[in-house]
């Protein structure tokens, strides 16, 4: 019987080289054979084709990347541990007994290097029921886990296995996609995705997309000579809103109170500079967290992103798990000269076409329970006018505020902070990225990175100052990373929307 185990392992070996032969070099091919005289690894030069190739210089040939060969020598170990228990047991040698205490490893070993931790955690289970042998799949010092869709992520992170559609993320990263690869049940596929803090009753925070492309370009801002005259007024055009409250006059939007104005990227924001701004908490049933930044456009009104109401499996949130705030400036203050005003939501209005995947039409209207009084804190952002329906903005600065993290993985601000942004053309930005960006997005960033919408929130505003008011243009949806050079964030274009909002802010 083992006459035939060495050659059979032999054959297993070439196989594991040809699942890494992509790091290596055509021109010469080198396989690692098991030595069955000295029953030990060595690596032996397959015979060359006579063509003009094989005649190239030594100097060409490429080697095995360390990490690969370490893979490799992993792997012949662990297989001369197998082989060397199943001839030993067909040979009835003493030394079995010590061998299988040290298949089960070996075999985990080659099934990880091969097929990958999460398939081979996913099918463990089946080995160990058609071997006499109980398989130990994990370290000594590793925790047990008890989830039986856990899994790592290619970062070594604890993980998930679930849907694809859980982390789209992952589509726009095709090298960490393979690796990702899991089984939530029996022949079942599914995609490891990572694990983040949880909320009582809610799973995931929204996470912004990651992608792959590597180009960088930088955006080609539209030059326009300056107006020698004071362009004409902004018709802040009336969407049929109920008047509520004291805000009876669309006329009352995006105009502050506060005098001052003056915005650096990322810096602090004044108290009353950003009457609109809404915060927008998510409750569970033991805490309540901050979720979502959102904009205050009519008396009753809140837009948001879309993202922002569903969880990771695409789920849409009760109303009543939401609150919003108002004229909030420091998350964590109770004694804020603003007096920040709470409301319930009543109603969540979500694009009906709005898809995790890609982003798109990711737009929201959260309903008040009952309607805001103008103050100097409370003030709702302008929608644009009709003759703004087709401009781009490009070259144009924009602001874009919340209570964002200051940097990529950081924990978010409690005050308020403001950024200014260019905006790109979509041409730019959809060369940047890896989804095609369409006309229902705009882009803003600096290409060299540095200040991005972590300043901002989900949810929250794109804006320009217009003529004497500030104009919501767009609302924070995804982008890579944060202020990542080459990458500009990602805005639901609000010109594309304006009927749809129309239609959802009439009561």
């Amino acid at each position: 019987m083992h006459l035939w185990i060495i050659p059979i392992g032999n054959i297993f070996l070439v196989c594991f080289l040809f699942h890494f032969s992509h790091e290596y070099s055509p021109r010469e091919y080198y396989v690692p054979w098991l030595d069955e005289e000295t029953d030990s690894p060595r690596w032996v030069k397959l015979p060359q084709r006579r063509n003009v190739e094989s005649q190239q210089s030594a100097e060409n040939t490429r080697h095995f990347a360390p990490d690969t060969i370490n893979r490799i020598t992993e792997t012949l170990g662990a297989i001369n541990t197998v082989g060397r228990y199943l001839v030993n047991m067909t040979r009835g040698a003493t030394d079995t007994a010590t061998l299988s205490d040290e298949v089960p490893s070996a075999i985990y070993t080659i099934s990880k290097n091969v097929l990958g931790r999460n398939v081979t955690d996913s099918i463990a289970p089946l080995v160990r029921e058609a071997l006499p042998v109980v398989i130990d799949n994990k370290n000594d010092e590793e925790e047990e886990d008890e989830d039986p869709k856990s899994c790592t992520t290619p970062e070594g992170l604890k993980g998930y296995c679930d849907d694809l559609s859980d982390c789209p993320q992952l589509l726009l990263n095709l090298g960490n996609l393979r690796q990702s690869l899991c089984f939530k049940s029996l022949f079942v596929p599914g995609v490891c995705c990572p694990r983040t803090g949880n909320v009582e009753s809610v799973t995931l925070k929204p996470v912004q997309v990651t992608t792959i492309r590597t180009q960088k370009l930088k955006p080609v801002p539209v030059v326009t000579p300056p107006p020698t005259t004071k362009p004409p007024p902004v018709e802040i055009p009336n969407l049929g809103l109920n008047p509520l409250g004291n805000i009876v006059d669309p006329s009352d939007c995006g105009q502050p109170e506060s005098a001052k104005y003056r915005v650096v990227g990322g810096e602090e924001a004044l108290p009353g500079r950003w009457p609109w701004m809404a915060a927008i908490f998510l409750h569970g049933s033991r805490r309540t967290e901050f979720w979502c930044g959102g904009s205050l456009i009519t008396a009753k009104h809140v837009l948001t992103a879309a993202h922002c109401t569903r969880d990771s499996r695409q789920r849409p949130f009760a109303a009543k798990q939401f609150t919003v705030r108002l004229g909030d400036i420091d998350l964590k203050r109770n004694d804020e000269p603003s007096s920040p005003i709470t409301f319930k939501v009543s109603e969540i209005r979500a694009h009906p076409q709005f898809s995790r995947v890609g982003f798109y039409n990711d737009i929201a209207v959260l309903v008040l329970d009952k309607p805001a009084r103008k103050s100097k804190y409370v003030i709702p952002l302008c929608l644009p006018p009709p003759e703004l329906r087709n401009e781009k903005f490009a070259g144009r600065k924009t602001t874009v505020v919340g209570w964002g993290t200051t940097f990529y993985g950081g924990k978010e601000s409690t005050v308020q902070r403001q950024a200014v942004l260019p905006i790109w053309r979509n041409e730019d930005c959809n060369q940047a990225y890896f989804q095609p960006i369409t006309d229902n997005f705009i882009c803003a960033g600096y290409s060299e990175g540095g200040t991005d919408a972590c300043q901002g929130d989900s949810g929250g505003p794109l804006m320009i100052h217009w003529d004497t008011r500030w104009i919501q243009v767009g609302v924070v949806s995804f982008g890579n990373k944060c202020g990542e050079p080459g990458y500009p964030g990602v805005y639901t274009r609000i010109t594309n929307y304006l009927e749809w909002i129309k239609e959802n802010t009439k009561t």
